[in-house]
């Protein structure tokens, strides 16, 4: 796959690994099947995980020029660090997405690859399509998250804009959460 990315658009600086499955059916953690289980686990961690490394490799094996940035970014989500046991095999999953992002950042920083993790949380997308309007009226009514609307998939690109772009420098495995303060501890 990469070869044919650089067949078609010349050398690659920047992997962004932004594919993602949910689980089959939210339900009872009791009850979660081992597909599912293996569908979040190959998606949304043995692949990035992989495409990681091949990738890595890659810009590793050639010269590379100062004057450009070299990045590695991984979109996990807030539930890598957020239980939802309606869902626990994707919590699982991202969870490992992000670990795979320090494990990367740590291998890969001394080479000039910045390696990131994005952690969005409630975005509208075809994913979140289903729990839209509870989780509007949760932001509306209850203050769910602190920036009172559903993120957006320009919100994300901009925020991984900056980061392939530099715009963070001295950083390295950041987890950058693009959840609206869904997760900000308040009392």
């Amino acid at each position: 796959m990469l070869d044919q990315v650089e067949r078609d658009l010349g050398p690659l600086t920047t992997l962004v690994n932004n594919a993602g499955v949910s689980v089959f059916s939210r339900g009872d953690l009791l009850e979660v099947t081992e597909a599912s289980y293996d569908h979040c686990q190959n998606v949304n961690a043995k692949a990035v995980f992989f495409l990681c490394q091949a990738f890595a490799r890659r810009l590793l094996s050639r010269e590379r020029t100062s004057d450009l940035e070299y990045s590695l970014v991984n979109i996990s989500s807030s539930n890598a660090v957020a239980a939802s046991i309606v869902r626990g095999e994707y919590c699982v999953s991202k969870t490992a997405a992000s670990m795979t992002s320090k494990l990367f950042a740590a291998r890969l920083a001394e080479d000039g690859i910045g390696v990131f993790d994005v952690q969005p949380g409630l975005i509208e997308t075809d994913m979140s399509r289903l729990g839209k309007n509870s989780y509007q009226k949760r932001i509306d009514e209850d203050g769910l998250t602190l920036i009172r609307r559903l993120g957006q998939p320009e919100d994300i690109g901009r925020i991984v804009r900056t980061l392939v772009t530099g715009g963070l420098p001295y950083t390295a495995g950041q987890a950058i959460s693009a959840d609206g303060g869904l997760l900000l501890p308040r009392f």
